[in-house]
């Protein structure tokens, strides 16, 4: 699924398969759409989605280059099991952006 550009580069969402299991194919749509909204607003290498629902920054920003691991980007009334991370990695001509756990990286 691609849904916005960064740089001028498509950005395609994926899941490890724990994440995959646990918040099925629905789960990831949505989460897919929260991840490309808050990257809509400031394009960072990482978001981190925490346990209370709360998305923020926490890698480079594409256009200034600078630390971001502060920035609240978005909020959801949904509670998670567990905290975990949307890492953005560059394929040359898209990037990847893949949702996993912290202990799978």
């Amino acid at each position: 699924m691609y849904a916005i550009k960064i740089n001028n580069k498509p950005v395609q969402a994926v899941a490890t398969a724990q994440i995959a299991e646990d918040f099925g194919p629905a789960g990831i749509a949505m989460l897919s759409m929260l991840a490309f909204h808050a990257l809509q607003q400031k394009p960072v290498d990482m978001l981190v989605f925490e346990k209370d629902g709360a998305v923020r920054s926490a890698g480079y920003d594409y256009r200034t280059n600078e630390l971001d691991e502060e920035t609240l980007l978005a909020k959801t009334k949904a509670d998670f099991p567990e905290s975990f991370w949307f890492k953005l990695d560059d394929y040359g001509d898209k990037y990847i952006g893949t949702f996993l756990y912290p202990h799978e990286y």
